[in-house]
């Protein structure tokens, strides 16, 4: 039972994406569509589909690392997120912190 709770969580947390959006490759219905609208620059958005686990987390701070800069604003889409468990939300806290400590200095 264990193992297939650790197998079920390792697929899930694969499962996840986390893309880089911008107005050409906007997925999302046209109520909240990126669409014609312009990005400025020192911001950056990200999609996140699927569960955010561990996993994701650690994807998630690979593409940030990935975009190679320090954006001013960084807005997370998750509308598509079916779960967060608790190394998640450590995540999202951590980054809160670090922006919010950036922000200060």
């Amino acid at each position: 039972m264990v193992l297939a709770a650790i197998l079920f969580i390792k697929r899930i947390s694969e499962s996840t994406q986390i893309t880089s959006m911008d107005e050409a490759t906007e997925t999302e219905g046209s109520q909240d569509s990126l669409v014609g609208k312009t990005i400025p620059d020192g911001v950056l958005v990200y999609r996140l589909f699927g569960a955010f686990f561990f996993g994701a987390a650690d994807k998630l701070e690979t593409a940030l690392k990935r975009s190679r800069q320090e954006p001013d604003i960084l807005i997370l889409r998750m509308r598509q997120v079916l779960a967060v468990d608790a190394t998640g939300l450590n995540a999202l806290e951590d980054l809160y912190e670090k922006f919010a400590n950036a922000a200060s200095t």
